[in-house]
């Protein structure tokens, strides 16, 4: 699990970034001996507030990963209380 703070982004944005980074991980692939290495990555975008504690934000996106889970169509999920 990798976490990036993204300072001034709105979840707009946020997920705008999301899907970039899934692009540039997803087309590159690396061969470790004769084998090739395909990446991938599924993102869940909590939004920071001062409602709630870093803790609760980081189980927040972590909540959202875990929905990516059910759904095989996506790999970028915002946390459901901080939809658009």
């Amino acid at each position: 699990v990798f976490a990036m703070l993204l300072k001034h982004t709105d979840l707009t944005n946020a997920e705008r970034n999301a899907t970039r980074l899934i692009d540039l991980v997803s087309h590159t692939n690396f061969f470790l001996g004769d084998k090739e290495v395909v990446l991938s990555v599924n993102i869940g975008i909590a939004n920071i507030s001062a409602t709630r504690s870093a803790e609760e934000t980081l189980l927040a996106a972590l909540e959202a990963m875990k929905q990516i889970s059910l759904d095989n169509n996506t790999h970028i999920k915002i946390y459901e209380n901080d939809q658009l």
